[in-house]
This record gives structure tokens, sequence and C-alpha cells, in this order.
């Protein structure tokens, strides 16, 4: 039996709260469809619009997150450049990363920094250059809780140490001065292995572990081709006449420490209800309530689309993942000609409320995957969601029972709108037969968090500790998530 935290509001992206099947001759469900919702895009924020930038700004794991002592929003992003890496005798393709800031989220500034040159000149918002390929598909983590002050903001990127490549780790005390880990690589892999991983942008609230989503090692078989370091790209003949493998796929990995790192374990691949020549990308991840939601970078590497999009996942324990909304885009490509008419590369990891919205940042090209670097345009724009907004139930007269569960708080909220319909509840015990006194007034408005009222003015505190079931009566309504608290 479940046991709610008041802290926790629960959501209807999957059936981990909601009664499925009969129980005393009665559905869980009647009439009632799950409906997932897409983010309105807002436009762009963040281009490369400085000399020492490259046209492809990368912005592809937890790059944005929000400091609640400063009320600013804060992001990491990452350009390249082509340097010789005399180690490797050849020439490589290197990510250093920049750092930006914004105090509404949608203006944002690129400091003076003041840390490395280009070309002659300091001056400029460069907070990371590492040898050879640098510091690519970093993550960033605040980890208030570390005792060791310089070590309270993590980052976790492909890179190289003398000739050996695989994932790196920075420490730094403010996230603008990085230090690199003195044993990198944490983890051996190669290059295109780790092609758009994603680091969970904070610890897990569930184990306290840290997090991060890796392509499987092997993956790279299918193509003895590519070389170890990021320089040549894949061609789409060979992807199209090969379409019957799932090249990309995503693994989950594991750390208590931020230094040691587990196997990669595969999570997630394309499978036979995808196009052919459909591969994931990544997926980027983040906890959400008491859910997981993973953020699915869709390739469709066929040979003649080669685009990229965002697929919603969810899961209960980060192993087993289900696809969301019929595995419909997300967040879809815009239309052809803009900025991000080609790719939607990848969302930041963690959603970031402001107010009764999210706010998800996203990377977005104007060209395929397959384009070489200096010939794309890479940005940030920025979609907003309603809270919890990600999936609702709907129905035009339908009910949906909850499984059973006890409870501490005395109050029952909803978000939900029921502004053309009504919303009521009733509290049934474990067998399904009603607390007397326990039918809600109706609800007939729009509202994240609208407290019920009971008909007979009563208070939900005299059910604590009792096991019970929320059936939720909808007309012409969507309901998107509950708390008690």
């Amino acid at each position: 039996m479940y046991r709610l935290l008041s802290r926790k509001r629960q959501l209807f992206i999957n059936n981990s709260i909601t009664e499925l099947g009969r129980s005393d001759s009665r559905y869980g469900f009647h009439n009632i469809k799950r409906i997932m919702h897409q983010p309105q895009k807002q436009g762009l924020v963040v281009l490369p619009d400085k000399p020492w930038e490259s046209p492809v700004i990368e912005l592809l794991s937890s790059c944005v997150l929000f400091d609640e002592e400063t009320k600013k929003f804060r992001m990491w992003y990452g350009c390249f450049e082509r340097i010789w890496y005399q180690p490797c005798n050849m020439e490589v393709e290197s990510c250093y990363i920049l750092y930006a800031e914004s105090g509404d989220g949608v203006n944002w500034t690129k400091p003076n920094l003041g840390l490395y040159q280009h070309e002659g000149s300091k001056e400029n918002n460069i907070c990371l250059k590492a040898p050879g390929c640098g510091a690519m598909w970093h993550g960033i983590v605040y980890d208030p809780d570390d005792d060791n002050p310089a070590r309270r903001y993590k980052m976790l990127a492909h890179g190289t140490v003398e000739a050996d490549h695989g994932e790196l780790v920075f420490f730094s005390p403010d996230g603008i001065n990085w230090k690199p880990y003195q044993h990198n690589p944490v983890l051996y892999t190669r290059v295109d292995s780790g092609d758009s991983h994603s680091l969970m942008g904070c610890r897990d609230p569930k184990s306290g572990r840290f997090v991060a989503s890796m392509r499987p090692v092997d993956w790279y078989l299918s193509y003895p081709d590519i070389p170890y370091y990021r320089y040549d790209r894949g061609d789409p003949q060979h992807d199209k006449l090969q379409a019957t493998y799932s090249h990309r796929r995503v693994g989950i990995s594991f750390s208590d420490d931020f230094t040691c790192w587990s196997p990669i374990t595969e999570v997630l691949q394309a499978d036979l209800d995808d196009p052919p020549g459909t591969q994931m990308q990544g997926m980027n991840l983040c906890p959400y309530q008491d859910l997981y939601l993973g953020f699915i970078m869709m390739h469709y590497a066929d040979g003649t689309n080669d685009t990229i999009d965002q697929q919603l996942a969810v899961s209960d324990d980060l192993i087993h993942w289900q696809r969301v909304g019929n595995r419909k885009p997300f967040l879809p490509v815009g239309d052809e000609g803009p900025w991000d008419s080609s790719m939607v590369f990848a969302i930041s990891s963690i959603p970031i409320r402001v107010g009764d919205e999210l706010y998800l940042y996203y990377n977005a090209h104007r060209s395929t995957h397959y384009t070489a670097h200096e010939n794309r345009l890479g940005t940030v724009g920025l979609a907003k969601l309603r809270l919890d907004g990600f999936v609702s139930l709907h129905s035009e007269d339908g009910f949906v029972l909850t499984k059973p569960f006890t409870f501490d708080g005395d109050t029952l909220s909803v978000n939900a709108d029921a502004s053309k319909g009504a919303l009521a509840v009733e509290i049934l015990d474990e067998r399904q037969q009603p607390y007397r006194g326990y039918q809600s007034r109706p609800f007939t408005g729009d509202s994240v968090s609208h407290k019920i009222t009971w008909e007979n003015g009563k208070d939900i505190a005299d059910l604590k500790e009792k096991a019970v079931r929320l059936k939720f009566i909808l007309k012409n309504t969507d309901l998107y998530s509950f708390q008690i608290k």
C-alpha cells in the first residue's frame, strides 16, 4: 500500500497511483483518456553572437540551474573548435565551456570572466578549457551538502587525458573556476559511446546517488570504421543500409561519490514500433515529484531524414522506462527555415518552476545531425509548460480511481482545468465503500492548486493513517495532479 508524502504531488503520467483493473465489480478507469501536452515554445534566448563562440552552442545535459541564493538562472553551454592534439598526432574537435546568467530566465548576459584567452584576449565568458577534446556533453550538479566547499559544483563530461579518452570529472566552488579531478578519466569509453550523454542535475532524492545516462560502450561495434576521436562523421547512407540495427541506445550509470561510476547498464532502445532507422541519441533525465522523467533524443537516421526531436518517458526506478504519448514528439522540430527546423537536440535535464509554469531550455539546430559543425547553427530556446502539465487525464463524463494509500496531511488540492465542466472527488475505503460525508463540492475553475472542500465541511485529517482511495469524477475536465498536504 502506498504512503503519500505531503510534499509530493501525485501525477498521472503512468499508472503508479491509479487503479486499472476490476475490483468489487468496479473499474478503476471509466471513459478516461490520457493526454500528453507539448510545451509552448517561447523563442530563442541564447545564440552564438560573440567572436569567441563557434556557430554551434551545445546544451545537452543538466546545463541550466536556478540559484536560490542569488535568485539567478545559471547556464553552462559549450562551443567547439578544431585543435591539433599532439599526444594523438591528429586534429580533434574540442569543446570549451562558457557561462551565462539571467534574472528572469529570458534575457541572458554573458559576463566577462577573464579566465581563458581567445585570440590573445581574456575578455570573454569562457569558464573552462581542457586539453584534447575538452569537455564535451557536460552536465552540472550543484551539491550544497558536500563537506568540501571546493566541490560544491560538479561537472561530468567527455574528454581526453593524454591518449586516453573517457568520462572526466571537474570540481568548482562557484561554478566559474573549475579544476579537473586528479584521477581522470573515471570511465574509459570511446568518444562516440558517450555522445549526448546526460547527468541528472541533482542527487537522486530516493537513493542519494548521482545518476548519468550514457550510451552502452559496445554500441560502436556496428560502426567498425568510425575513428576513436570525434573528427570524421558518420555516413547517413551507411545508417540507411544498417537500419535494422539500433546503434545508439540509452544506458544508466550510478555513483555514490561522483568519482567512481558503475558499469553502464542498458535500459532503453528503439524497437520495431519505431520507424526504420530510428535510434536513441541519448536521454536527459530528472526526478520529478515521485517519478523520473526522461527526455529522449530520437534520431531518425534512415539515410533521408537525419532529424532529431524529443519524446517523453517515465520511470519509477530509473531502470524500467515507459514512453509517453504514443511516441509522439513531446517537443517537435519547428517549421521549415527557423533556427529549430531540423533538430531539437536536447532538453536541459531539470525543468525550473517559475510561478505556475515550468521553464524548459532546449538545444535547437537549423541543420541536421550529420552536418559539419562549421555549417550548423546551434542555439538555445525556451519552452514553457503548465506546472505538472506533462500529462492530464481527460474525460467528458467519466471517473478515475486511485490505488489505496495512507497519508498524514489534512488538505487535498488538485491541479485541474475544469473551466468548461466540473470536477468532484469522493473518498472511499480500501474496499471502495464511501466514507460518509466525504463528497466534495464541485470545482469549475482552472487552477494548479485548488483546495477541495467537502459538502458537510469535514476535514480529511480525520482519515489520517486510514486506507483510502480517491475517486475523481470528471466532466469535460483535465486533471493533472493532486496533493495531500
